[in-house]
């Protein structure tokens, strides 16, 4: 009896993506073979180098000391500090007016600050920089920490990530797979299928552990340079404390990929509708132990789970070309010239002595002791003869200019090519004296504009990964998730919203995407879901203070009768406002897609955030803006200004913020007896107030907050959820439908 449908597909669904697989890493052969090397030098290897024939025909150095300048080290021990995120800040903003997605942006941003110090996303976005330096590429995967719940990013080895041969760019790839290097009863564990299980006690995959989809082809394509066991196990070590298995998990673009090539044509017209596929395949195993959807929806922002940073791209190439590969002959020629001066330092070190042959060999031992000294007889004459007649010292030739030369020379050309050179000299070359600051500020630019530009890319990169991570929150994490992470630092800063009950159900504040042709005067669609955003969309919206929140309260508060008698519905009472929480954020925006949050916010690192801020520059801009713009505005009362200048220089000196103290508007005399009374509360600041020439000062801390009795009054306030008790301070009762 012939195997069975589902056997024979399976079967088929590994055999073509195998082979595709195969083609991937002949694809990568370049690129991997020169970050091999480039790795090989930064660990402090150097015998590819030496033993290659065309060096043996071209110079002998069999008897020569072998020596690496470390050149490799230097590239990442200089640049990648300059590169590296220190607590990068990230900045969600909502790209419309909408303020339920402020408040939404709001939530995203104050979770994807605090997951980095939790996931340690520093220490993993370091090891990713330091493999973009070395081999030209850099990778993330994003997605759900199962340890802590925490949805972060985390780097994958440019090493097991294969692509899509056919494309040009990894954006227009059809697939994505990583390599796992796994336990089988993790796979098992993981996967959880029968499959997987099946894994565990297949003899026939524990036969080809730790082996690679390279090691044993199946369709004669030759893969040179593709990873192999012998180059990944340690050779002192084989065996470990697991049975290891390699697993690919596969992310395609083209379903199962029956529409492949070389897809036999029995299996072509398998329905492959489904576009966003996963599969999961272990190597030597005959059957995929997962195949179904993408976990995250990621594809709908035409994007990938990976996040690459190429710091040295390719027109149009698939793989980027290490930072040092372009020097990698200078750095050979380096190896080399410093092999040579080694060994001719030797040769000069060398003294060469000649003694009479009548001389005794205890007065030889004596000249050679401690030293690179040897001794060498000739014919003398009468061995009486004085010591200095018996014996001569050779001196060898000196070490040859040209090497000195041709060594500092592809160092140089290293450094320049590399932009390293800049960096340990502060400057692009050998220039002149320097003459002017300006002219000094220009060169230390041009010094700097590769770093810079280092810099830039990384900066894009960590914009990337911040983006995806906040595409996943909404739709990965629920409110809850969130809440108990960020909940409590938002308390009063997402707003405030109205609420309005019929027949003991709240109304949702809305149910779909905000339609602009809606005024709330069409009749309610059959079978939907009835919202403040259905009856009244102009009130579906959140509020920026609880005074705006309550005047819309009233506004809708008399229209109640209204909306009741159009809409059929029985209102319990008159609005009422509460403070927005992350759940009710949630349920506002439940009606977003993936495709909707990569349309609507933006979400970036903020610039400069990921570089080593200059202090002194900042310092001196401060300064200036103090002499040319604060006193002038001090003089005029302009104090709003004048506070300004000066959080600009406590910002650049770095001062606390408890220690920062501000210029304010002393409060107002009070007035004689039958005088005219003070407008508004005594002793109030208003926001940004600007006294006339002549009012005294008094002194408000950071931010404008009153000190020394001068506070105004205050808004009443809100827990979350809780519902106004009583109008706002200042406001009209609202009667009869006042806001509870």
């Amino acid at each position: 009896m012939g195997k069975d449908r589902k056997a024979d597909r399976d079967e088929q669904i590994v055999r073509m993506w195998t082979r595709w697989i195969k083609r991937g890493w002949k694809k990568k052969a370049r690129y991997t073979k020169t970050a091999r090397e480039v790795d090989g030098y930064f660990r402090g290897s150097h015998d590819g180098f030496y033993d290659s024939e065309a060096l043996r025909d071209w110079c002998d150095l069999t008897h020569a000391p072998k020596l690496s300048i470390n050149l490799a080290f230097q590239v990442r021990g200089w640049l990648a500090p300059n590169l590296y995120q220190r607590n990068p800040t990230r900045k969600v903003t909502s790209r419309t007016s909408d303020s339920v997605l402020t408040a939404f942006a709001r939530v995203a941003d104050a979770y994807l600050n605090y997951t980095p110090n939790e996931t340690r996303l520093a220490n993993e976005s370091r090891a990713a920089i330091d493999e973009a330096l070395l081999s030209g590429r850099g990778a993330f995967y994003t997605g759900v920490d199962e340890e802590t719940g925490l949805l972060t990013s985390w780097r994958v080895s440019v090493d097991d990530v294969v692509i899509d041969p056919d494309a040009r760019r990894p954006e227009d790839a059809l697939w994505i797979a990583m390599r796992r290097r796994m336990p089988i009863w993790e796979v098992e564990s993981e996967y959880g299928t029968d499959e997987a299980r099946r894994v565990s006690n297949d003899e026939g995959v524990r036969q080809v552990l730790c082996a690679t989809v390279t090691s044993s082809p199946d369709d004669g394509d030759e893969v040179d340079d593709a990873p192999t066991n012998a180059e990944e196990a340690d050779e002192d070590d084989e065996d470990g404390t697991n049975e290891i298995v390699n697993v690919y998990e596969v992310y395609s673009r083209m379903g199962y990929g029956w529409r492949g090539a070389d897809v036999p044509e029995e299996f072509s017209g398998y329905d492959d509708s489904v576009r966003f596929r996963k599969i999961v395949l272990v190597e030597g195993h005959d059957r995929p132990v997962f195949t179904g959807r993408w976990e995250t929806d990621l594809y709908v922002d035409k994007t990938w789970p990976f996040t690459f940073v190429d710091l040295t791209p390719c027109k149009d190439s698939l793989w980027p070309v290490s930072l040092m590969a372009a020097a990698m002959p200078n750095q050979r020629a380096v190896n080399l010239f410093a092999t040579i001066a080694l060994d001719k330092a030797k040769t000069h070190a060398r003294e060469l002595i000649a003694v009479a042959a009548g001389l005794s060999q205890e007065v030889k031992d004596q000249i050679v002791s401690g030293g690179l000294t040897e001794v060498i007889e000739v014919k003398g004459n009468d061995p009486g003869q004085r010591i200095g007649d018996l014996v001569q010292k050779w001196e060898a030739p000196a070490i040859s200019p040209e090497i000195r030369e041709q060594l500092g020379f592809h160092m140089d050309m290293f450094g320049q090519i590399t932009g390293l050179l800049p960096i340990l000299k502060g400057s692009s070359g050998n220039e002149a004296q320097i003459r002017s600051a300006t002219e000094a500020d220009i060169k230390d630019k041009n010094a700097r504009s590769r770093l810079t530009d280092l810099s830039e890319l990384v900066e894009d990169w960590a914009s990337e990964v911040a983006r995806k991570e906040g595409l996943l929150l909404r739709l990965e994490l629920d409110a809850d998730e969130v809440a108990r992470l960020v909940g409590g630092a938002l308390r009063g800063k997402l707003g405030y919203r109205l609420v309005l009950r019929t027949l003991g159900v709240e109304l949702p504040l809305r149910t779909g995407a905000p339609d602009p042709d809606t005024d709330g005067q069409a009749p309610l669609p059959e079978g939907k879901e009835v919202s403040l955003q259905r009856i009244a969309p102009e009130f579906a919206v959140y509020y920026e203070t609880v005074e705006d929140a309550f005047m819309a309260g009233q506004a809708l508060a008399m229209k109640l009768p209204d909306l009741a008698l159009r809409f059929g519905l029985i209102f319990d009472g008159p609005p009422q406002v509460y403070e927005v929480s992350v759940d009710d954020v949630w349920a506002a925006t439940s009606y977003l897609s993936a495709r909707d949050l990569a349309r609507e916010v933006s979400f970036r690192v903020e610039s400069g955030s990921t570089k080593r801020p200059d202090a002194n520059k900042a310092i001196d801009h401060a300064n200036t803006l103090m002499a040319a713009v604060a006193q002038p505005s001090l003089q005029a009362g302009d104090l709003a200004t004048y506070n300004a200048c000066l959080g600009a220089v406590y910002e650049a000196q770095a001062f606390s913020p408890d220690m920062r103290i501000f210029l304010a508007a002393a409060p107002p005399p009070t007035p004689s007896k039958g005088g005219p009374a003070p407008s508004g509360p005594a002793g109030a600041v208003g926001a940004g107030a600007s006294p006339g020439p002549g009012t005294g000062f008094g002194m408000v801390g950071d931010g404008g907050t009153p000190m020394q009795g001068m506070a105004g009054p205050a808004p009443p306030m809100l827990g979350p959820g809780a519902a106004m008790q009583g109008p706002a301070q200042g406001m009209p009762a609202m009667q009869p439908m006042g806001v509870a």
